[in-house]
This record gives C-alpha cells, structure tokens and sequence, in this order.
C-alpha cells in the first residue's frame, strides 16, 4: 500500500471518529433542553424516510418499474404497524420484493 493511500485511510479514520466521538464527549453529562430533545428525535425517521424516497425514485428506472418497491415498502409498512416486530417486517419486505422478480410480474 502507498504512503499516499495510507494516510488517506488515516484521515478518513480520524474524522470518522471525531464527527462520531465529540457529541458524546461534549454532551455528557449535558442537561438539553426539552425543544432541542424533541427536535433530536425526529432524526432517525427523518434519516430512515430520507432514505426510503431515494430509493423508491431511483428504482423507476431499473427492472420493474417502481412497482415492485413500492408495493414491498407498502406491505413492510402495514406489517411494521400491525406486529412492531423488525424481524417481520424485514421478512416482508424482502420476501415481496424477491417475490415480485420470481413470479416474473411486470
């Protein structure tokens, strides 16, 4: 390996942790306030339907259409609802969209 790739993976390294590190550090022992706690717990579902709307207009242009994702994400969603279980939901999930490509629908 270069000297040049080395200290790339180095610097990738380092900034990884301090971006992942400092908040913790930082906030420790921090008392937030109610606004920024509330607004803190929008992040991960705004982050998962970033990115579950990405990838449902990317998947327009491939093999199928955006039927087969949307119908998969669609019964994921309705299983996720009804059982609160990751595990089936996931199975779902995937099970439809490989499901989808099997049968062979357009």
């Amino acid at each position: 390996m270069s000297t040049s790739i080395a200290i790339t993976v180095a610097i990738c390294a380092a900034v990884t942790v301090a971006v992942r590190a400092l908040p913790i550090v930082f906030l420790a022992g921090a008392t937030l306030p109610r606004f920024v706690l509330t607004m803190l717990s929008f992040v991960p579902s705004g982050i998962m339907m970033a990115i579950v709307v990405l990838e449902l207009a990317g998947s327009s242009r491939g093999e199928g259409g955006a039927a087969a994702p949307v119908v998969s994400a669609i019964l994921a969603a309705l299983v996720a609802m009804l059982t609160r279980s990751l595990f089936a939901t996931v199975l779902v999930g995937v099970g439809c969209y490989l499901g989808w490509f099997f049968i062979g629908w357009p």
